[in-house]
């Protein structure tokens, strides 16, 4: 059995669904997804919970490939509103949901949970990451392709964690960077946290999270935004639910498959709740430069600078 975690509202929707086929294509083993949300309106109109019927979806798709995968919905709300409504970091570029996370120990989670962000592929056997002995770790990831230049070369990125509930549990990790996330203004909050506060971490190659691009030893591919230096400087926020500019602007086919059962299943099952499909289009060159130049700016600005006094190891 391989236990998931993903924390999102409902514009991600799509994201997880495609995630989770992928997932279920390339293993054999059982899945057990934990979709934790919470209902935001108050704050942000845009923040939605992602509702029974978006996991009666995902489970009825799971299903088809094999019987014993489910999906199970956690609604957050009440905890958060109790622990995080006065977080500074409510309030940043990123979603209030990435501290969901965090919230992981309050909730009845199996002891071995793979967290995965909603924007990402899974591109082999996601069981292999069961070869990984974590029993002494709090948890267990990838060094961030940005963050090992810029901030310290053991920083790792929060897209993807294998966690030890028992082991965090025993040393307050998550309780302890939510106090932090509460006290204190953080660029990349609950990532910075973790990376702060960790003690017994594992670091795992990067097949398990490849941020940059994909490769044939790729198994799980994180689709986060990051920059390109070289050879002109370009931010790229593609997303896996950009279908035509993976396709077209990235020239990325391996998903092919599961866009043509995504496209088919979307419409079967959701087509009385769901939204009609974005389509998003290739991106131009004046729209390339304006989100460079946006990007660009809101890093300055909410950094203090071009680049992050680096960590000390």
């Amino acid at each position: 059995m391989i236990n998931l975690l993903y924390c999102a509202n409902d514009l991600v929707f799509d994201g997880i669904m495609l995630s989770l086929m992928s997932a279920v294509s390339k293993t054999k083993s059982p899945i057990n997804a934990y979709i934790m949300t919470m209902d935001l309106t108050d704050i942000n109109k845009d923040f939605k919970p992602l509702e029974q019927a978006h996991i009666n979806i995902l489970d009825n798709v799971l299903k088809i490939e094999n019987p014993s995968n489910q999906v199970t919905l956690i609604d957050a709300t009440s905890k958060f509103l109790e622990k995080m409504i006065d977080s500074p970091n409510i309030a940043t570029k990123y979603t209030p949901y990435t501290l969901l996370r965090l919230l992981a120990c309050e909730f009845d989670l199996p002891n071995r949970l793979l967290y995965v962000d909603a924007d990402t592929m899974f591109n082999d056997d996601i069981s292999k990451i069961l070869n990984y002995d974590i029993t002494e770790y709090e948890l267990a990831g990838v060094v961030d392709h940005l963050g090992k230049r810029f901030i310290k070369k053991d920083y790792i990125n929060a897209g993807v964690l294998y966690l030890n509930m028992t082991k965090i549990r025993e040393t307050k990790l998550f309780d302890r960077a939510l106090a932090m996330c509460l006290n204190k203004t953080m660029v990349f909050p609950d990532q910075d946290a973790i990376n702060e506060l960790v003690t017994y971490k594992l670091i795992l190659p990067k097949e398990f999270n490849e941020q940059h691009k994909w490769r044939k030893s790729t198994i799980i591919q994180h689709f986060a935004k990051t920059i390109q230096f070289f050879p002109v400087f370009k931010v790229i926020n593609i997303k896996q639910w950009h279908i035509e500019r993976v396709q077209k602007s990235l020239k990325l086919h391996v998903y092919d498959e599961v866009y043509k059962k995504f496209l088919k299943f979307r419409a079967t099952y959701g087509k009385d709740f769901l939204k009609p499909l974005q389509v998003f289009q290739p991106i131009t060159w004046k729209e390339q430069h304006k989100t460079n130049i946006q990007e660009l700016k809101a890093y300055i600005s909410q950094n203090g600078g071009i680049f992050r006094k680096k960590i000390k190891n």
